[in-house]
């Protein structure tokens, strides 16, 4: 009987989790009976790293990426399902509250939006706010810099709906005039409807992803391009996604205080490392000079679907010990400004690093070629490709995997399963076992 209950649980928690195969059920079984004997004794180190690997058998290539693992640290994830309707889906996952608030807790990335939204710039004008948001952070200051009329637009109904209250508050309040921002509850493709053709003059955004075009800043863009003006200027202006080889980051990193623990993770498969450490980028990680590989400017004039394959070199400046790449985010707010380099700053936006399959060392003088592809084939999900001869790298990434659903394997601490995808979903900070 308590073997039919264990399989019958396990089964229960393999479908929620889309397990097709026999082989993940078996592991599931492993897992379940690892769990039960941690409740009975309490984990040790040995049946930690036994249960995990009977998790992700098959799936740990690298154990560079198992060390992150079995440390504690980092939220281990599954890709999110492929729907029928990427955009809504897109639109669903960053209508979380939590989201927003870490956006306006970040003080670089927010100040840097605002004071581009000066009175110079948005005085009399309409100006749009795409992807607005619960709170209307860029459209509220635009309102108070004199705008004439303010269209924020938001796709999600729950962050539409609470958009609404926020600027209500603010009439209200006098914090903003009445009647210059109206909330349009529409996503990008349909917002043509509620805007008049041509009328908007500034438009301001912050749809850019720790990979640049990962959220899907250019399909929202190209589908409110009817609503735009011929002199319409866009904040921010520029955005790149930058690139350089260097060592894996050590675990010391990641206990200390400032790291926000929520942001860090192991992608599905293990194939990358999300880092958000709460301070800069150690230099010392890197092992050549950053490289521009993902160039998007805003001009509003041509927004491009399609990028051609790009080899960055690197020249070593020194002997290096080359273990993976860094990739990161930087953008200009308006032309000419300085750029906001996530990286070099401290900002919500994470850094992503890949790790090679080989690593080795490279002496001074060395050139290292990365050859970096994005498909926009599909504009809502666009897909990633890196590869690296020199160290057997050959690594796609798609958006499912880049924004994942976080516990869908396991609590690193307690080892507990998540009993559907649903549960998975509703773990991002904190664990129902471990209370961690």
């Amino acid at each position: 009987l308590k073997l039919a209950s264990v399989v019958h649980r396990c089964g229960r928690r393999a479908w929620g989790q889309g397990w097709a195969s026999l082989d993940s059920l078996f592991q599931g079984l492993t897992a379940c009976c690892a769990m039960t004997s941690l409740k009975r004794r309490g984990p040790t180190p040995d049946m930690r790293a036994h249960a995990l690997h009977a998790l992700r058998r098959g799936t740990l290539p690298e154990p560079l990426l198992r060390e992150y693992v079995l440390s504690g640290l980092f939220d281990l994830s599954v890709p999110a399902p492929v729907g029928a309707n990427i955009q809504q889906a897109a639109a669903a996952a960053f209508e979380c509250r939590g989201e927003h608030m870490a956006m306006q807790r970040d003080q670089v990335r927010t100040s840097a939006f605002v004071r581009a939204l000066r009175p110079e710039l948005v005085r009399g004008r309409t100006v749009m706010d795409l992807g607005c948001g619960p709170d209307v952070l860029l459209g509220a200051a635009a309102a108070r810099a004199g705008a004439r009329m303010v269209y924020a637009v938001e796709g999600a109904v729950g962050a539409a709906r609470a958009a609404r209250e926020a600027v209500s508050r603010m009439e209200e309040t006098g914090e903003v005039p009445c009647g210059v921002i109206r909330i349009v509850p529409r996503l990008s493709a349909a917002a043509a409807a509620d805007v008049p053709a041509g009328c908007v003059q500034v438009l301001a955004h912050e749809l850019l992803g720790f990979i640049a075009s990962s959220e899907g800043v250019l399909p929202a863009v190209r589908d409110i391009k009817p609503c735009l003006s011929r002199e319409c200027i866009s904040v921010p202006t520029r955005a790149q996604t930058v690139v350089a080889p260097g060592r894996a980051p050590p675990l010391e990193l990641f206990r200390s205080p400032e790291a926000a623990r929520w942001r860090q993770r192991v992608g599905p498969s293990q194939k990358y490392l999300l880092l958000s450490l709460g301070h800069t980028l150690p230099r010392e990680l890197l092992s050549a000079e950053p490289e521009p590989w993902e160039d998007l400017h805003f001009d509003l004039v041509t927004v491009p679907l399609h990028t051609e394959p790009r080899d960055v070199i690197f020249h070593m400046p020194g002997d290096s010990y080359v273990e993976g790449c860094y990739i990161w985010l930087r953008f200009q707010v308006e032309p000419g400004a300085a750029w906001v380099d996530c990286a070099t700053e401290a900002t919500s936006w994470p850094v992503l690093f890949l790790p090679f399959p080989c690593r080795g060392a490279l002496g001074r003088g060395d050139a290292l070629r990365l050859r970096c592809e994005v498909s926009h084939e599909d504009p809502l999900a666009p897909r990633y490709r890196f590869r690296c001869r020199r160290f057997a790298l050959d690594r796609g990434l798609t958006i499912q995997e880049l924004y994942p659903w976080i516990g869908g394997d396991c609590c690193p601490r307690c080892l507990r399963l998540a009993r559907s995808l649903g549960e998975a979903r509703r773990r991002w900070a904190r664990c129902r076992g471990c209370g961690r």
